[in-house]
């Protein structure tokens, strides 16, 4: 009706208009007969790639959406995001030109690099810098910024992905969830997956009723003599095998056909197929992350090239419209390649942001460098992807060391890769970097922070995605780096060891504890790790403590004296899916007091294991990776569900999707995590579970 009714549309576009995110194109703003600008046109003195006339103007009106309805938006991002689908739709570059002469014709390199059509129109509309301030001029009624910028050069997934996660694979999003109705892509790649999967899990059903067997069921075992659990696979044969969707790999069901095999799969034997076999309705990729094709280098050196213009065209536009961007209050880079972090460290743009009060900055780390020699060969070499940590720590040491930027109240940082929300055998709950507010150049074997970032003016801290040291963690909220926190909340956040993992005997009431033979009720009579969570929560807690909980048990005569503020203007803190991490590159890093990872993965996915190991990036030469650690000891588990109520498990809009972590050969989603909150003054819970 908008369309048709300017009564509808005068009245409607206002709010169909409110948030407005926008990729980056070649046609994003131009307008009819508008000539190109000086600087892109310069550039036009070299052919940029074959069938392409580069002086060509586009009729398009492209900035008539900003002109008309940019008043109206309240939210605007841009988006210059290269996916790794773009990798796999490559055409092979004409290396060579022909050239005629009268002898013949003979082939002879390009007099100028060749481009790709599209990266080099990219290029071009990101040099049209004056463009791009026009359009941010008539962002006048806008009161939330988003940037969403990733290179390509982090982690590819190549074909460790299954059937399912390739058709259901999410964009991601500049300003949170989307409500809105599948479009017909989805709705297309939800036909194609039942259609395909419907004979697989009768099949599946018909199998599994029959064999009553289970290749996911993890239990918790214990290491000979000691008390450290670890989740192992069983083959378990039961009426109550739970039947999930089947395991689809190119078009194959793996876990079907691994009922019929009776051997064992060995390193040796197996036969890398890293292009696959068998003809798939799925198209799977085609990129092989560890070795790139020359195109697919090109693409991501030419992609970087345009991508540095966009970003130089951003910032000037943001400089000049001051107008525009006084009154600006929250500013989200959603998606961020740790190299364009270099970028935003600067002062001036920070200082042309002068209401800022909200941020989000999440780090998408790069895990290769793509550059060109002098001979024009380009070429692309792998780096630690937790240098990303570092450069992260320097943008916001250098961001809040500013005198201008003291207004910025709320602070979300973490990173968008790895960890367990990540998709893939070699990335599921794997690759999680250090969290950017102490600087770990190295950790030393006192497991001490080299330096600690300074927030003085933030009020609420959200990590995202990372882990700490416990004496990170315990220094965060003693120092007075943060004096004005009041709220923190942890996403996906997890703890390393403690190197002296003792237990500790500071209670001064230790007389009246009484002994317990149950394992999830021995933190009533036994004071909790050194470097633990219960440890770590019982310090930092603005509510109730552990000593707390046994004086309402009656496990002490008198009440407890009340415990140090760690930080006085603390309210609360927050957990959603907070475990533990083992960092198993760092072999001096004592960790033997936290529970042991999982043997591999499952039996009928070990021979696909194999096969993609030699093509997946590799990050054993990078001691600051962490893993997840699926399990939890049982008396830490009955601290933080008796002392403060926490749940187990996935929670929010991951609950009942814990299941999804079979494909990559994981055990049940949200094993071993926790979710609950610690608030000020709120009432002890009484009794136990």
């Amino acid at each position: 009706m908008r369309l048709v009714n300017r009564e509808f549309e005068r009245k409607i576009s206002c709010l169909a208009f409110k948030s407005v995110v926008v990729p980056f194109k070649p046609k994003i703003y131009e307008t009819a007969g508008r000539q190109m600008s000086a600087k892109a046109m310069g550039k036009l003195k070299e052919p940029i790639g074959d069938g392409y006339n580069a002086r060509e103007n586009h009729v398009q009106d492209g900035m008539r959406v900003f002109e008309q309805w940019g008043p109206e938006i309240k939210r605007f991002a841009l988006t210059f995001e290269v996916a790794e689908e773009n990798l796999t739709k490559l055409k092979p570059k004409r290396r060579f030109e022909v050239t005629e002469s009268f002898w013949g014709s003979y082939r002879w390199p390009h007099k100028y690099y060749n481009r790709f059509e599209q990266a080099a129109k990219l290029e071009q509309k990101a040099d049209e810098t004056s463009a791009m301030i026009t359009a941010f001029s008539k962002l006048t009624g806008i009161r939330e910024f988003g940037l969403s910028i990733l290179s390509g050069l982090g982690w590819l997934s190549g074909k460790d992905m299954s059937d399912r996660a390739r058709l259901f694979r999410k964009k991601p999003t500049v300003f949170g969830p989307l409500h809105a109705l599948p479009d017909r892509e989805l709705r297309e790649n939800i036909q194609k997956w039942e259609a395909t999967t419907r004979m697989e899990t009768a099949a599946s059903k018909r199998i599994q009723n029959k064999a009553a067997r289970s290749f996911f069921h993890a239990t918790k075992e214990f290491s000979p003599g000691e008390n450290l659990p670890r989740l192992t696979f069983k083959n378990i044969f039961s009426e109550n095998v739970p039947i999930f969707p089947p395991l689809m790999f190119d078009n194959e069901n793996l876990e079907a056909k691994d009922l019929s095999r009776t051997d064992v799969v060995r390193e040796d034997e197996a036969v890398i197929t890293i292009l696959g076999a068998h003809p798939t309705s799925f198209e799977p990729s085609v990129v092989i992350p560890h070795f790139l094709s020359p195109e697919q280098e090109d693409w991501l050196m030419e992609m970087e090239w345009a991508q540095e213009a966009f970003l130089s065209s951003w910032c000037i536009a943001l400089l000049d419209n001051p107008s525009v961007f006084h009154s600006l209050r929250t500013f989200n880079v959603a998606n961020i390649s740790s190299k364009h972090l270099l970028s935003l460290q600067r002062d001036d743009i920070w200082g042309a942001l002068p209401s800022l009060q909200t941020l989000t900055v999440l780090v998408s780390p790069d895990w290769r460098r793509v550059s060109k020699d002098n001979q024009g060969n380009v070429f692309t070499e792998e780096i630690r992807p937790s240098s990303a940590q570092t450069v992260f720590w320097n943008f916001l040491s250098a961001l809040f060391r500013g005198s201008k930027n003291g207004q910025i109240k709320s602070l979300t940082i973490g990173y968008v890769d790895g960890g367990e929300h990540a998709t893939g055998m070699y990335a599921r709950n794997q690759n999680i970097l250090p969290a950017p507010i102490d600087h770990y150049p190295f950790l030393t074997p006192s497991n001490t922070p080299q330096e600690t970032l300074r927030l003085p003016s933030v009020e609420e801290i959200v990590l995202v995605n990372c882990w700490l040291t416990p004496a990170t963690l315990r220094n965060f909220f003693s120092t007075g780096n943060a004096p004005n926190l009041k709220r923190a909340t942890f996403n996906s956040v997890s703890l390393t060891a403690n190197t002296s993992a003792k237990s500790l005997h500071n209670d001064d009431n230790d007389e009246y504890l009484l002994p317990s033979t149950n394992p999830s009720l021995k933190w009533l009579t036994t004071n909790p790790l050194a470097g633990s969570w219960p440890d770590i929560i019982n310090t930092i807690t603005p509510g109730s403590t552990i000593a707390d909980a046994r004086y309402v048990h009656g496990l002490l005569s008198s009440p407890p004296s009340p415990p140090l503020a760690s930080h006085k203007n603390l309210a609360s803190v927050h957990f959603n899916s907070c475990g533990y991490v083992r960092l198993t590159n760092l072999k001096e890093f004592d960790q033997s007091s936290l529970p042991e990872l999982p043997l591999g993965p499952p039996q009928c996915l070990k021979r696909r294991w194999t096969e993609l190991q030699k093509g997946m990036l590799d990050g054993k030469e990078d001691r600051l990776l962490g893993t997840v650690v699926p399990c939890m000891r049982d008396e830490e588990e009955g601290a933080l569900q008796g002392v403060w109520g926490f749940e187990f498990g996935w929670q929010g809009e991951w609950e009942g999707r814990g299941w999804e972590c079979r494909e990559d050969g994981q055990p049940e989603g949200g094993s071993g995590r926790f979710n609950g909150s610690v608030k000020r003054n709120k009432d002890l819970r009484r009794g136990l579970d």
